[in-house]
């Protein structure tokens, strides 16, 4: 997938990988494109009940529940999910700014 969403980091990463969190509307958003990308091998679905994200390998090896986190950000306390934070390869646009990952 190689689409960008906009989303919160606070310097945190994983393998040099960005940990992100999103709002609930950015989080529907990368939902959708996630459920609508490509099938692969470890290919996960993402679904939304009560709240809470699901986030399921189609081959049954992997779950998790995507609890909102209540976060400080310059715009005041949010709710945010950390969608793939510590999963999947995000990059953080600032990098290309700054000359990649510190």
């Amino acid at each position: 997938m190689e689409e960008t969403f906009e989303g919160f980091t606070f310097g945190h990463t994983w393998n040099g990988w960005a940990c992100p969190y999103f709002s609930l509307e950015e989080s529907m958003k990368i939902m959708v494109a996630l459920n609508n990308a490509e099938p692969c091998d470890g290919q996960q679905v993402l679904n939304l009940k009560a709240g809470v994200f699901f986030l399921v390998d189609i081959d049954g090896d992997y779950s998790e529940d995507i609890q909102p986190q209540k976060i400080m950000t310059e715009d005041g306390e949010k709710e945010l999910y950390p969608i793939g934070s510590h999963c999947y390869c995000w990059w953080d646009e600032a990098w290309n700014e700054e000359g990649g990952e510190e």
